[in-house]
């Protein structure tokens, strides 16, 4: 998941950040980079454990599950 924050997170400065002209803009722009990566891969790993608890549950209705202790 990282990996592909990562390429989202230059991705989106390549195409929303403003040009970098001197020193002092370019870190601010890896500041950017850096920040946006941080934010895809949360989002990305919320969603792949989202997944994960969702095809946790179980596929059978309600009424066919056996409770009983027997």
């Amino acid at each position: 998941m990282l990996k592909i924050a990562v390429a989202l997170g230059i991705a989106y400065e390549w195409l929303c950040g403003p040009s970098v002209s001197n020193l002092h803009g370019l870190a601010y722009a890896a500041f950017r980079t850096l920040c946006a990566v941080l934010l895809a891969w949360m989002a990305l790993e919320g969603f792949r454990v989202l997944y994960a608890a969702a095809m946790s549950c179980d596929p059978r209705p309600g009424g066919s599950r056996d409770n009983s202790a027997r």
